[in-house]
Order: structure tokens, then sequence, then C-alpha cells
């Protein structure tokens, strides 16, 4: 199983729900990134846990959550949603950008089922943020 990113609702979402595994999107996070930022784009990893870890952390995942404590932040999905598609709409347009995604068809795909799922959230005003696992 790979690395997947989903987003995380707060309340939690009624009546629709994220409809992908988001292992594209998983596999694909540090070119996304890259592609982003180089086109002066807001980054998927922007609406992620971004604390610094500590240098002299060498543990699992469980244990830097003790280490760091409870994440509170979250983001407005009406942010996220701007960003999820103005990055799908990139890759789109831009061939440069695509080939250097693995299975940009998939990322696209991904990207453009966030930026639904987070229009849906912006329109009962919940709260969200991007969740790995």
């Amino acid at each position: 199983m790979s690395l997947g990113i989903y987003p995380e609702f707060d309340p939690n979402l009624r009546g629709t729900k994220f409809d992908a595994l988001g292992e594209v999107l998983g596999a694909n996070l540090e070119v996304l990134d890259k592609i982003a930022r180089s086109a002066k784009l807001t980054p998927c990893t922007a609406f992620a846990d971004n604390r610094p870890i500590p240098d002299d952390f060498d543990g699992d995942p469980d244990e830097l959550a003790e280490v760091l404590g409870e994440w509170t932040e979250w983001f407005d999905p009406a942010v996220g949603q701007a960003a999820m598609q103005a990055l799908a709409d990139h890759i789109k347009a831009s061939p440069k950008a695509a080939k250097r995604l693995d299975g940009s068809a998939g990322v696209v795909e991904e990207l453009e089922e966030m930026a639904r799922v987070l229009g849906v959230a912006t329109t009962q005003r919940v709260r969200f943020r991007l969740q790995m696992s």
C-alpha cells in the first residue's frame, strides 16, 4: 500500500465523501509541490501538517505525534478548492508539467476530486486539512 492523501473535515462533511484513495497524489506529492511553486500556485502541502520535526527525532509517526502534540490547524475549503483546481488546470495545460508526473491523468483526476469535495465543504462551512496515511 502506498501513501494516500485525503481531506479531513471539521465538523464531518455530510452527503458526500472523497471518492479517491489519494495514492496517486501521495506518490507525486514532492513533484506536485515543485510544479505548484514553479507556477506560482499554492502547493498541496500548504494544507497539511508542516510543523518542523525535531532534528534528534528518529522514531515512528505515532511517536512524532506524541512529541509534537495535537495538530489543531484547519483551513478554508474555498482556498483549498481553488488551489487544487488551479494545479489540475495547470497540469492539463502544461505538457512539461504533466511529463514530470507519474500518471498525470490520475493526478489530475484526484486533484479535481479533491476540488469537488472541498466545494461541498465550502457550502457546508466545514473546515478541512490534508492527512496522509
